[in-house]
């Protein structure tokens, strides 16, 4: 069943565009979309580039290179901003200023994999595109009707 609401679909890749792959979100509120959409698009492709301001394309090797602090930072800023959906993904009870780096890591890590998927060679995959489809009511799988 597909629940009713909104869907997000976000297509990642890894590397050099290879390995694509779609996670699918539904269910999801207008708020949580927000911030899922903006929560991806810190995951562009790091390569090319020469500054922190894209974190996909991290290998697990080279995840000591990343600025965490900055990157630690636009996500508590994306979550201030879309805080309603935050709340509804994360809970009420996750506390911004109690939470020590090392358990921000992982939080973050385990956000993008939930939106981009998982990777055995990279920490972070490439964001590549969304879909946001509108879902007036619970779709129903019918297919056992076909068999």
């Amino acid at each position: 069943m597909i629940p009713k609401g909104l869907q997000l679909q976000v297509t990642s890749c890894e590397n050099d565009a290879d390995n694509y792959k779609t996670k699918i979100l539904s269910g999801l509120s207008e708020d949580e979309v927000r911030f899922y959409v903006e929560l991806a698009k810190l995951f562009r492709s790091r390569n090319g580039r020469h500054d922190d301001t894209c974190y996909g394309n991290t290998t697990y090797d080279h995840r000591y290179k990343i600025n965490w602090s900055d990157l630690i930072a636009k996500v508590k800023a994306i979550a201030e901003k879309h805080r309603t959906g935050f709340v509804l993904i994360i809970g009420d009870q996750f506390d911004f200023d109690e939470t020590s780096t090392d358990e921000w890591q992982d939080f973050i890590h385990e956000l993008a994999c939930k939106l981009l998927g998982s990777s055995e060679d990279f920490m972070f995959r490439v964001f590549e595109t969304f879909k946001v489809y509108h879902f007036p009511e619970d779709v129903t799988e019918v297919t056992e009707n076909f068999k």
